[in-house]
């Protein structure tokens, strides 16, 4: 229950990187990003690069979602999930603020 109810909340909170806790490197077709207070890092590309992009601080996860499935042959339940998985990742990594 607790799962379906973070999800919904995920849909309506505008969804903004960590910008003063990462840095971030364009290199060919990925970018790298680095936890400054960690000193992790992660590489993106494909979709979760796209994702990324479209993190600018106004869209919610329904918006990232309607955006994806535009752009790519994905369904939107599919891509719900997905992307809230890859949020979620992001968030622990201290990539995303959390919402």
């Amino acid at each position: 229950m607790t799962d379906s109810t973070s999800s919904a909340a995920t849909r309506s909170a505008p969804i903004r990187k960590a910008s003063d806790r990462l840095a971030e490197t364009a290199l060919d077709d990925e970018v790298v990003l680095m936890n400054i207070d960690t000193g992790h890092f992660h590489a993106l590309k494909g979709t979760g690069l796209a994702v990324w992009h479209l993190l600018d601080g106004t869209r919610d996860q329904a918006a990232i979602c309607a955006a994806l499935c535009a752009s790519f042959a994905v369904d939107e339940e599919r891509c719900q999930t997905e992307v809230a998985a890859f949020l979620h990742q992001m968030v622990e990594a201290g990539f995303v603020e959390p919402f």
